[in-house]
């Protein structure tokens, strides 16, 4: 068992150093604690990184830009009753606009979504732009719904799970989820600013 902490423990170092360095934003649930869903093979992480930095254009903003995907996220917003610079800033933390990001702990495109979320969303083709808004806008609408509003720990479950921020009583006592909140709440005012 001391083992699958010291991997948990990496894990979640390795993930701290890629949110410093800002390679990708991707949201990383913490590990379980369980040799199921904490055994690692690194071997296959190194490379699913290796891979998502590679797919990463060399602009500066780690993809599109938010004109790129304006009338899909504004279609997401409507439908699932969010407000568009919300929209926005989740998927300018989470992937840079790039649509065809993916992290190390398999999370996909514009609102990184995994593959079991995306199934669950209905979501068909996490890589498609459309499909991956759509599905993501619904998910951060039903945090919103879980937690009566609350967007600061709607936000949190986004980032950390819903049972985190249950079992913590709001934003988990992790730092990446922390930085992730406060960074969305930063970007969200800012969007709200320019309309």
């Amino acid at each position: 068992m001391a083992m699958f902490e010291n991997i948990s423990a990496i894990e979640m170092r390795m993930q701290e150093i890629k949110a410093k360095f800002n390679t990708f934003n991707a949201p990383v649930a913490p590990p379980q604690g369980t040799p199921e869903t904490s055994g690692v093979n690194f071997s296959r992480i190194l490379s699913s990184m290796q891979e998502a930095q590679m797919k990463l254009p060399a602009s500066s903003s780690g993809g599109g830009g938010e004109q790129d995907y304006a009338n899909s996220i504004n279609e997401a917003a409507r439908q699932w009753k969010l407000d568009p610079a919300l929209l926005k800033a989740v998927v300018k933390q989470e992937s840079g606009f790039n649509a065809s990001a993916v992290s190390g702990a398999g999370a996909m495109g514009l609102m990184q979504l995994m593959p079991d979320t995306a199934r669950e969303l209905g979501v068909n083709n996490p890589m498609d732009a459309r499909e991956n808004l759509m599905g993501g806008a619904k998910y951060l609408r039903s945090m919103l719904d879980r937690f009566d509003g609350n967007l600061t720990k709607a936000l949190a479950a986004y980032n950390a799970g819903p049972g985190a921020v249950e079992q913590h009583g709001g934003v988990p006592p992790y730092q990446e989820t922390q930085h992730y909140v406060e960074n969305i709440l930063a970007m969200y005012a800012d969007f709200r600013k320019k309309g």
